[in-house]
């Protein structure tokens, strides 16, 4: 299957998470650096695994949260019926993959059935992600928290405010300072974040919040001592 066929499927397929899009493999990944394999049924496709290959490793670009299958799944299956669907689904793109030595990728939190590999002899690490699914809601959002984060979220709204209308580049400033402060090197440049920026922005797939104080001081991160 040619990327032009998945490059469609992308701009149809609305659950497909941000980290598989081919814009941002093509911006992470180059666009000549990563490839995917393509399950169908019929002329529908039903599963993709896109992945990045050197030296017959298989992984994922920098900066990318997670890979792993993406499967659209039947409406109204079992459960039964879907974990036996996974299976069958993950075994053939496993199938499809090109010859590698290893394989090394993070999955989508959603993507919690993982036994299709173990039968394919692959190993796994479990992380934990936290996520809240629901904002629709943002009261009960609020009342789900616990008592001492509510109490910080508090201290840090009579400091501090949220805002999104700085620039790119003061985004990265701030970002350099971590950095120095931390006597590390950074990893990307002006030139690629602006990139970035670009064809997120442009697709409306991006929004950058920055926390500053009356005096407009920028701060990297809310952390007791900050708001106390």
């Amino acid at each position: 299957m040619s990327k032009q066929e998945y490059i469609k499927f992308c701009k149809t397929e609305k659950d497909l998470p941000i980290f598989h899009q081919y814009y941002w493999l093509d911006v992470f990944a180059d666009s000549t650096n990563w490839d995917v394999v393509v399950l169908k049924s019929g002329n529908e496709i039903i599963a993709t695994l896109p992945y990045t290959l050197k030296n017959k490793k298989i992984s994922q670009p920098t900066f990318t949260q997670f890979l792993g299958p993406y499967i659209k799944y039947p409406s109204e299956q079992k459960y039964e019926t879907k974990l036996n669907y996974e299976k069958n689904t993950i075994n053939k793109l496993i199938n499809l993959l090109p010859d590698f030595i290893s394989f090394t990728q993070n999955f989508s939190p959603k993507m919690i059935n993982w036994f299709p590999f173990y039968l394919n002899y692959f190993n796994q690490t479990t992380r934990y992600t936290y996520r809240i699914e629901n904002l629709d809601d943002m009261e009960l959002v609020w009342n789900n928290f616990n008592s001492n984060t509510r109490k910080q979220i508090k201290k840090a709204q009579k400091r501090v405010k949220a805002v999104d209308d700085l620039t790119i580049e003061d985004f990265y400033k701030i970002n350099i300072m971590k950095f120095d402060r931390q006597d590390r090197k950074q990893t990307f440049t002006l030139d690629f974040l602006k990139n970035v920026d670009k064809e997120l922005a442009k697709r409306e797939r991006r929004k950058i919040f920055f926390a500053v104080d009356d005096e407009n001081n920028i701060y990297e991160m809310l952390e007791d001592d900050d708001v106390g």
